[in-house]
């Protein structure tokens, strides 16, 4: 919730906004009035006991306690609570006692499926839509460009900001949104966060995992914090605010282990294949709203797979595939006149055209540079899940190297400066 005179949010505790009195003082609470009327009130994990309302507070107040954040002993603290309340009555020491009993709420095993669209829209211009974040409010443009650092990292390393560079350099007229989770301020001295920070149509946006799964089925999946016990939590992260992101506001979404090479601006509802047989997440070009998301999300928050690597991922994107589009592989898809269900397929080397078992030929060194490798690529994939532990050496004239010298100059000259990226 948004007040736009005091410009700011309304969030439930934790959240220190839910200790603010403005929030409050427009009605009053039943134990406000039993004060002023000389009644005693005794509040337990109710939310907002803890502001003055009114110019008044209740004669006693614990406050709440959220109990996704591990409370084991919440039935063992309610009971006591209760029975020190009973006491409080019968002694006439309290007339009014109040007691939130969380897990009622948190523990339904029902899932909302539905959608709904933030109804403070109107502050952005027609075509563009709110997105709250960290630290300020930002009007997103539907032809946006995503990407995601889910790991909290305050920082970019070489090759995300090689992704990023490339993005923005053959889209300069495309908003290009770089979406971290950072819980503490970017490092801005970075020597790849910072340049990239620079370009003028990028934005580096610290944003709140929750406030961007609100408003679709995967708020209750976030709540429920089934997300917190997986072992591939980070990509998990990834693959919800993708979808949610692209969803929610229409664009383009990228990998940060991709090189751009051409515009991609003629994409419209368009996935990719790595194999010719399942569709691919690295990039997702698609309307705002568009079914196919809408089906993966209501998918993702009912059949979540915490310990599963890819089946909340490109899985489960390709299995809501395979069901709206009545196909059982990619390339009857892609190799149909006509388009069976509203979304396109690129081919295998239009975004990977070395597969993930040759990853390693991105990176081998070469006697002479090879300018033509991926002549009939808009861009590559670099399988960063296999290739991240491993260091490029510059000057080795390897195929990655290459693409990073062409399309990201910027961070190829630090890189090179460095030595390795």
């Amino acid at each position: 919730m948004y007040d736009s005179h005091y410009g700011d949010f309304f969030l439930m505790a934790p959240n220190d906004t839910a200790s603010v009195p403005h929030w409050w003082d427009s009605a009053e609470p039943l134990w406000i009035t039993a004060e002023k009327k000389g009644l005693r009130s005794a509040l337990y994990w109710w939310d907002g006991c803890q502001v003055e309302i009114r110019g008044g507070k209740p004669t006693f107040c614990r406050k709440y306690k959220y109990v996704g954040y591990s409370w084991p002993t919440v039935n063992e603290d309610t009971q006591e609570a209760l029975l020190t309340a009973l006491q409080l009555l019968e002694n006439n020491e309290i007339q009014l006692v109040q007691i939130y009993y969380e897990p009622v709420d948190f523990y339904v095993e029902t899932v909302d499926l539905e959608f709904f669209r933030d109804p403070f829209n109107w502050i952005c211009k027609p075509n563009s839509k709110l997105m709250r974040t960290k630290d300020c409010l930002v009007c997103i443009e539907e032809d946006t460009i995503f990407f995601i650092e889910s790991s909290d990292s305050r920082h970019l390393n070489a090759r995300q900001a090689c992704a990023i560079e490339s993005a923005a350099r053959h889209h300069p007229e495309r908003q290009v949104a770089v979406l971290m989770t950072a819980p503490e301020p970017l490092d801005l001295k970075n020597n790849f966060t910072g340049p990239i920070g620079l370009l003028k149509n990028v934005k580096l946006l610290r944003v709140d995992f929750g406030q961007l799964m609100f408003g679709t089925p995967l708020w209750h999946w976030y709540i429920k914090e089934k997300w917190k016990t997986s072992p591939f939590k980070v990509l998990h992260i990834s693959d919800a605010l993708r979808l949610v992101v692209v969803w929610k506001y229409g664009g383009l979404y990228l990998d940060l282990d991709v090189v751009v090479f051409h515009s991609l601006s003629n994409l419209r509802n368009t996935t990719s294949t790595d194999n010719g047989i399942n569709v691919a997440t690295a990039l997702l070009a698609f309307d705002p709203g568009h079914p196919l998301l809408e089906n993966t999300i209501q998918d993702y928050a009912t059949n979540y797979a915490p310990k599963e690597f890819a089946k909340n991922g490109p899985l489960l994107l390709m299995k809501n595939f395979k069901k709206m589009c009545g196909v059982s592989k990619v390339d009857e898809v892609r190799l149909s006149n006509v388009s069976k269900c509203d979304v396109h397929v690129l081919p295998m080397e239009a975004a990977y055209p070395i597969p993930y078992e040759r990853w390693n030929e991105y990176f081998k060194s070469h006697t002479t540079p090879n300018e033509t490798a991926f002549n009939s690529s808009l861009l590559i994939h670099v399988w960063n899940k296999l290739s991240s532990g491993g260091k490029v050496v510059i000057g080795q004239n390897s195929l990655y190297e290459m693409a990073m010298k062409k399309n990201c100059p910027t961070v190829y000259q630090y890189a090179k400066n460095r030595g390795h990226v």
